[in-house]
């Protein structure tokens, strides 16, 4: 059994596939339960906090009942009413180091939704700044951070689709994921895509990722899922239509 408290999860890519192994065992072992797990009484007295900076149903909605079920607390305040300032100097409200400090005398966990990408201070698009955001905040707090989805991963959805995977077709290994935008009526980042790849090449799938023009996954996070899947012997492969030709990359 490996000790896995106290754990930030802001993207699985700092996690090792035991460690992934272990959560996954004890979600399917809660899921099997059905309504016995409700019972189970195991945060009776911990509260967790929840700040929603960007919109969300699912994923609100999930944990908030997850809490209530294992008999645990939920605070969700309102964002337009916090104090919480990015900007860290005097007049601009509470600090992220400041806030961190004082919540973690209140509540044993926090989770961060801050997806984008958001403007800087300059009003400049930045993606990957809800990330940094939530890792600058989780390195104050003593208190385990969780990415609800910021502007570059969602690390707690693709935990989710692995499972799905898994008790659809079993082992992992080897088998293909092909990962795709859909028609929508809301324009969608690569959060939850940039997610899947990173977790899918940690359990050894080939990845293919087709994206429309304009979505170009992060560099960094793709050349972290192109060496997952090195390093398991599986390939990655990008599919672009910016150019509106059949081509591989």
């Amino acid at each position: 059994m490996i000790d896995l408290k106290g754990r930030d999860i802001l993207t699985t890519s700092d996690w090792k596939k035991e460690e992934l192994d272990q959560v996954l065992d004890l979600a399917k072992r809660f899921k099997s339960m059905g309504d016995e797990a409700k019972s189970l009484d195991l945060l009776i007295g911990k509260i967790l906090l929840l700040m929603f900076f960007r919109g969300s149903t699912r994923t609100r909605i999930s944990f908030t009942a997850a809490m209530h079920q294992l008999g645990g607390n939920v605070q969700v305040p309102d964002p337009g009413g916090l104090r919480l300032s990015l900007e860290d100097r005097p007049g601009y409200g509470e600090a992220l180091k400041d806030t961190a400090r004082v919540t973690d005398r209140f509540v044993d966990c926090v989770g961060i939704r801050l997806s984008g990408p958001i403007p800087d201070k300059n009003g400049v698009l930045r993606p990957g700044l809800g990330d940094a955001i939530t890792e600058r905040y989780a390195e104050f707090s003593k208190k385990p951070v969780i990415n609800l989805a910021c502007d570059m991963q969602h690390p707690t959805q693709a935990l989710a689709d692995i499972m799905v995977m898994q008790e659809a077709i079993g082992d992992l290994k080897g088998k293909k994921l092909v990962a795709h935008w859909a028609y929508s009526p809301i324009v969608r980042h690569y959060t939850s895509i940039q997610a899947d790849g990173l977790i899918a090449a940690t359990y050894g799938m080939d990845v293919t990722i087709a994206y429309p023009e304009g979505y170009d996954l992060d560099p960094e996070t793709e050349s972290l899922i192109r060496e997952g899947c090195a390093k398991n012997g599986q390939k990655y492969e990008r599919y672009s239509l910016d150019d509106g030709s059949d081509q591989w990359f």
